[in-house]
Formats: C-alpha cells, structure tokens, sequence
C-alpha cells in the first residue's frame, strides 16, 4: 500500500514537472530574441536630397546573408535607381525609391523620399549686417540664381554660443562677439557674413563709434557720454534703427530719420534737428530743440524744461510733464499742441492750435495772437496771460460752444485779472483709491486744403506730399476705426479692421473732432480716411488712467488722379513643409474690392508663378483668391486659397504671403496656423477622435499616428503635424489623412513660449481649416493672458468644421482624461 502510494506521487511529480518544461519551451520561442529583433534590414536614409545628374548610394544597413534586393523608383523622369540602390538625380521634383528585400525567412519593405534639387549657379545673402545687439532677432535671408534653383541651403555659424541660424537663416544674437555665419548649397555655392554683437543698449562714445554703428543692422543705439561732444549724424533712412541720446554735455546735429528718437540727456545748448518725419521722445532735463527750416519733426515731452526755435514744421507737439515750454521762431505755421498733464506751462511767439485735456498756463507773446484752444469742459480752460486775445472752443459736436479769452498781462497774472480773463472752477481732486483700468483716445481730424498762400510740406507715413497754396481745415464725417493689435503686426491688423468685431468705429463731429474712452491697456492702430483722400494709418498706444491725443492730418487726391497706387507681395508658400511652391507652378490671382458688407466687385485677374506674387492696386483693403492652374488631383494639386490684402498708396507692403494646402477627400482636413512676430512659438495640436477613454494627441511630441509610420508615408499615416514653426510667423500645419476611426477631432493653438513677449491674445494668430468641401478661417479672440486657443471642432464623418473659438487658461490638453498621446 505504501510503494502504491508512493508510486503515484512520483507519477504525479513528473507530470507537472513536464507541463512546466512545455511552457517555458513555449514562452521561449514566442519570445524574439535580441539578435534577431537588430538584425532586421534598414535603409540608411529616410529621406535624402540629391542634385540633378548626381548620385547616392542607399545602402541596407542589417543585411541578412541570402537575400535579394529590388530597387524602384515611384518617379523615373525625376529619379532613377539602380540595382546597387544608386539614385541618380533628373529633373527637378519629388520620387520615393523604395527596395523589396526578400530573406530566407521573412520579406520587408524599405523606403527613402527623395528630392531632386537643380543646382544654384549663384548664392547670396541678401540681408548682409555688420553690427547686431546682444537679444537682437535677424533674419539673414538668401536668394539662388537661377531663381527655379531649389538647391538646399544649410547654414553654419563659426561660434555657436554668440549666434546659431537655423534651416532659415533666422537668429538671435546670444552675446558679444564676433562670429561669422556661412550658407552653403548642396552644389557647394556659398556667402559668408561677418557680424560683430555689442551690448544690448549699442553704447557708442565718439563721432567714429556712431559712424560705425549708423546702417550698420544694429536696432539700438545709445549715444552715452560724459565728456563734451559734437555728434553729427548723416542724411539718410535708418527707419530700422533706434537713437538714444544719453550724453548731458553733447550736442547733435541730425539729418537722418530714425525708427524712434529718444533724448534722455543733452547739453542745454542744442539738438538740431534737419530732416523730414522724425519723432522726438525728449525726457532731458533742460534741452533746446532748433527745427531748421526744411524740417519736419514731431515732438513728445516729458521735459522740465524745454526750448524750442522752430523754423520749420513741428506737426505735433504733446506734453506729458508739468514742466515749462517755451517756443519762438521764424515759422508762422501753427504748431499743434496736445497738453495732457496739469500744471504746465507754455509760453511762445508763435502761434499754436492747442487741446487742453488738462488745465495750463499759456504765455501769448506778441506773434502768437492767433493761437486758438480746444477744450473738453470748461474745467481745462488754461490760464492765459501775455498780450492779445485767443479764440477757445467748449466741448464737441452740437453742444460745443466758441468764446473769446483776453489775456492777462504777465505782470497782473496773480492778481484778479481783467472783466474779460475767465477764471475755470478749479481741476477736480481725483479720488486716490479709484483704480482706473482703460484709457481713452481722441483728437482732431484736418486736412489740407487749397488756398492762395505758400507751399508747405506735410508728411504722410513714408511719403512727402508739397502742396502748393494749402490751409488747414477741420474735417468732418471722417470715419475714425480704432483696433487693438498688440503682439502682432499692423499688416496683420490692417487686414481683418473692415470685419473684426473688436474694430471701434466713429466718425469726427462738425469740428473735425473725435473721442473714444474706456479702451484696454496696449498699442492700436487707427485708420482715418474720408472720400476723396489719402487714407492715414497711424499706430498709438493706450496707456490706463491716461488720455491719448492723436490727431490726423488728410491728404487730398491730385485734380488728375482718382487713385492712388500701391504694391503688394509676398510668397505663395506650401503648408506642409513652410517653404514657397515649385517655381515653376502658375496660379491665377484674383483681386476682389473688401468694404464694410464684405466681398465686394472683382477688380484684378492675373496669372502669377515663381513661387511668389506682386500686383499693383489702388489703395484701400482687398481679398485675393489664388487657384492652382493645374488639373485638378486630390492631395496633389493646392486647393483654392482665400486671403486679406493691404495696399497703401506709394507704398510696398511685403511679405503678406499666401499659404496653401493640398486639395482634400472625404474625411480629410488640413489645419493652418500663421501669426505675427511675438510670442516666437506658438503650438498646432490636434485631439480626437472620442471613442470611451481614448484620444489621439497630435502635437511636436507626438508628430504622428501611427508612430510606426514613417514621418513621410502619407499613404499610411492618419494623422501628422506636417511642419512645425518654432520662429514667428508659422505656417505650422496638422492634416487628418485618413480618420483613426469616424468621430470628432478637436484642434486647438498653445502659446509654448509664454506670456514673455506678448500673450496669444495679441498674436495676431489666425487659423484656416480646409476640408474636402469648404475652408473656414478664424482669427484669435481678444482676451487676457489665456495660454490655449480652442479654434474649432472637425467631424471626419459629415465633414463638417464647427467653430468653437475660446480662450481658455493653461494647456487645453491638461483637461482631457485618458489622453492617448498620438
């Protein structure tokens, strides 16, 4: 009974211990081994650019002993391929070379896109500098020759930590030093340029320093000096450029026209000013500014004391400082005045046409009889002392009312005056505990009207308009529009001022005057224009509690001329990788009137090729329609392009450039984001579609789905971010290929670099959703310090694109749960 026993319990054992063995045998081989997952053949390049008539070797990198190797190429008249895997390089175009590798045991698949580039006989840096500022942002730009050349251009900088282009030509300057940076061509064509990066604030000492420095590419010059100086500054446009004058015992004659002055310290004695359309932001103590007699100049103060000799024209002079003015000079021109601060003081020779958002002290010399004021309320009414009598007007509109103010003499002008001085209740005591968030804007709309008199000069953006025998009168009826554009450029904000809703519309009263309060902290651009005159743009900024004043001065259209002409250009660029279109590709361009009601006549047809586009138009705001020329093909040819134009009369507004995407089937969409300058990176992200807990997530972490998909498969990829902006501007793209399963897909833009430079808000993004039956563009909401624009929803079953557009706190993504990241 017990050797029985025993007996089955040894039975037993060797059952189980051969069960055991059976499934590690198994678990064994279902495992791959190390060796064998390495050893799977690869190509040696995914993707690869070759020269027509040259070649390359595609080598198989993992070979397996006995297997056989077909090469073939998608593309014959642009690439051919040999039995070896050699690429030789056509005609100008795109091929996929693909090999069949067949091994004893198992069959794979590899596969390379090729780009066949025609070689540059010529390579040029176009935007060659000699002096950068340390933080300074500089695009170096290159042009080929011919202009069909599609050659490659990579580029390389001698010292990376002062300066690292990058596949643009696009960088920063990281510190001082000097560093050269190179582009060359895949045919080896190459420029240099040498660049030296100074310190941020461009500090120069001497008249040899500043000679240097002027046109050299350096945004910031600061003239910062101790000792005497005589600076003397050449005639010419450094409209790039920005002055600083730092320098208590220096004086400056100046006949160039800078991007902006700033006079922080001079010597008492004098700044000459002798050019036409200069700002001068004086902030000097004790300065004088002597305007020559072909000058134009306009002047903001923040002075204690500040002496102007004008002989020429001052268009604007503002005063934001309680300190003292004191104006005289040859000119009998009235010099226009925007007091916005109580208690300063101006006393002149000559007459000014002042508005008086604050009470003042106004000194009427003999010559300045003839000065008039403008005021809001009665409140503002200056204090008017000196010789003469001066004409005020009270309020706007219908209720505004005119009065006569004699002034005191200077010698009784503490004691109770004349019956005919008014004396104003006093200014009200602001309450120190309101908190005031909004500015307001307003000012005084003239224009140039034809007389028996003198000629004079007035200065309009860039352009310099004589007009001979010309007074200046109020303008009513003139349409005053009024947007917000921080953090992205005016051409961005110019474009959509007819159609955003944000845009502020009024209309100047019988006086020429106009008046717009509880506006946001920021910059603005305000568009002024009326029938029958050059339309004026001008940019400003709204500061809280504070009261802007801009004022417009009209140009009438010439007796023979019912236009005025401008230019717009820009590149026709590809949305899936960033770059112009084949050069040789023609599309027809179609130009169509933009009013208030929308889409108005057509106006331009025109057949435009070599990747980029420049038509010639009368001034005003435009929609342009581009259309491939080529028969059309689903993912091949570009589908039809809607886009806004500016055009500014004896003006270029470059780079407003035109970006297209490929025609779509069922199910498709491709998703284009473009902005302004700041914030420098802004994020395209893709979600969707929902099915229970999963949620695909296309985004620069996550390029692709699936991830096993060569970035290049269009065939076999779904979803993919096509081209990624890290620089400005964009385009970035996402396109939905083919729909992971039927559903809602949700894309939205993050701002990665922050609240730095500027917020989402006022980046001037704007998106434009194509499907394979309607494209819809949006443009970014106004709003705070929101990081994520949620822009719309796309549902890969109906086709239908749903608006969305919100701003929301944060990444937009953190609130999704069981996110699958693509």
């Amino acid at each position: 009974m017990f050797l029985k026993k025993k007996k089955k319990l040894l039975v037993g054992f060797i059952a189980k211990l051969m069960v055991l063995v059976i499934t590690l045998s198994s678990v064994s081989m279902s495992v791959p081994s190390v060796a064998e997952a390495a050893s799977k053949p690869e190509i040696s390049k995914n993707s690869k650019s070759v020269l027509i008539g040259n070649r390359y070797n595609l080598n198989i990198k993992n070979k397996i002993k006995g297997s056989t190797y077909k090469w073939k190429s998608s593309n014959e008249d642009v690439a051919t391929v040999n039995n070896r895997g050699f690429v030789t390089g056509i005609s100008k175009g795109k091929a996929v070379i693909t090999c069949t590798i067949k091994t004893p045991k198992k069959d794979y698949r590899v596969k390379c896109d090729v780009t066949i580039r025609q070689p540059a006989e010529e390579f040029e840096i176009n935007n060659k500098v000699s002096i950068l500022n340390v933080g300074q942002k500089y695009n170096l730009n290159r042009s080929l020759y011919p202009e069909s050349s599609n050659d490659l251009t990579s580029w390389s900088s001698s010292d990376e930590s002062i300066a690292t282009p990058n596949s643009r030509g696009k960088f920063t300057a990281l510190k001082e030093g000097t560093v050269v940076i190179k582009g060359t061509t895949l045919s080896k064509k190459s420029d240099d340029v040498t660049i030296r990066v100074v310190d941020e604030a461009g500090i120069v000492t001497t008249q040899e320093e500043l000679d240097e420095f002027i046109g050299s590419g350096v945004g910031l010059i600061t003239v910062k000096t101790d000792e005497e100086a005589t600076f003397s500054i050449p005639e010419g446009d450094y409209g790039k450029q920005t002055l600083v004058v730092d320098a208590p015992k220096g004086e400056i004659t100046n006949k160039g026209v800078f991007k902006a002055i700033e006079i922080k310290n001079i010597s008492p004695n004098t700044w000459y000013e002798q050019a036409i359309g200069n700002e001068l932001n004086v902030s000097a103590r004790n300065s004088r500014i002597v305007v020559d007699n072909n000058a134009t100049v306009s002047i903001v103060s923040n002075s204690s004391n500040l002496n102007i000799v004008n002989n020429g024209v001052i268009s604007g002079l503002t005063l934001n400082s309680s300190g003292s003015v004191n104006i005289e000079g040859s000119s009998t021109t009235p010099v226009p005045i925007t007091a916005n601060t109580a208690n300063a003081e101006i006393t002149t020779s000559v007459p000014v046409n002042m508005i008086c958002n604050q009470r003042i002290t106004l000194n009427i010399l003999p010559g300045a009889e003839a000065s008039t004021v403008e005021v809001a309320s009665e409140e503002f009414i200056p204090n008017v002392i000196g010789v003469g009598n001066i004409t005020v007007i009270i309020g706007t509109g219908e209720n505004a009312t005119t009065r006569t103010i004699e002034a005191t003499p200077a010698n009784n002008s503490s004691s109770g005056g004349s019956s005919g001085h008014y004396h104003p209740s006093p200014s009200p005591t602001p309450n120190p505990e309101a908190e005031v968030n909004t500015g307001e804007i307003s000012g005084r709309v003239t224009a140039v009207s034809v007389v028996t008199g003198s000629a004079i000069e007035v200065v309009t953006g860039s352009a310099i308009e004589v007009v001979t025998g010309s007074a200046i009168v109020a303008m009513p009826g003139v349409n005053v529009r009024i947007l917000k554009y921080d953090g992205t450029t005016v051409n961005a904000a110019l474009e959509s001022i007819f159609t955003n809703p944000n845009t502020i519309v009024t209309i100047t009263d019988e006086n020429g005057l106009y008046s717009v309060d509880e506006l946001d902290e920021g910059s603005y651009v305000v568009v002024m224009g009326k029938s029958g005159y050059k339309v004026l743009i001008q940019q400003t900024t709204i500061v809280p509690g504070a009261s802007t004043v801009l004022n417009g001065l009209l140009i009438p259209l010439d007796e023979d001329e019912s236009i005025v002409n401008g230019y717009a250009s820009g590149k026709i660029i590809n949305a899936l990788n960033g770059q112009q279109v084949d050069s040789s590709l023609e599309f027809t361009l179609k130009v169509y009137s933009r009013n208030e009601a929308g889409l108005g006549a057509l106006v331009l047809t025109e057949v435009v090729s070599g990747g980029k586009y420049t038509i010639q138009l009368p001034e005003g705001y435009y929609t342009v329609e581009l259309t491939d020329n080529r028969e059309a093909v689903d993912g091949v040819t570009y589908a039809k392009a809607i886009s806004n134009l500016v055009v500014l009369g004896g003006s270029t507004y470059e780079d407003q450039d035109i970006v297209l995407s490929t025609l779509k089937t069922a199910g498709q969409a491709t998703f284009v984001l473009t902005w302004g300058e700041e914030p420098w990176d802004l994020d395209s992200h893709l979600i969707g579609p929902v099915e229970e807990y999963e949620k695909y997530h296309i985004y620069y972490a996550s390029l692709r789905y699936p991830r096993d998909v060569d970035h290049g498969d269009l065939e076999n990829l779904d979803l993919r971010l096509d081209w990624d902006d890290v620089t400005s501007y964009g385009p970035e793209t996402v396109t939905v290929y083919s729909p992971v399963q039927g559903g809602v897909y949700t894309y939205y833009v993050y701002n990665y670099s922050g609240n730095y430079d500027s917020t989402l808000a006022n980046s001037g993004a704007k998106v434009v959703v194509t499907t394979a039956t309607e494209t819809m563009s949006f443009e970014v909401p106004a709003g705070g310090e929101e990081r994520s624009w949620v822009v719309c929803s796309f549902d890969s079953d109906t086709g239908k694109i749903t608006p969305i557009n919100e701003l929301v706190d944060n990444d937009f993504s953190n609130t999704i749960e069981g996110l699958v990241e693509g």
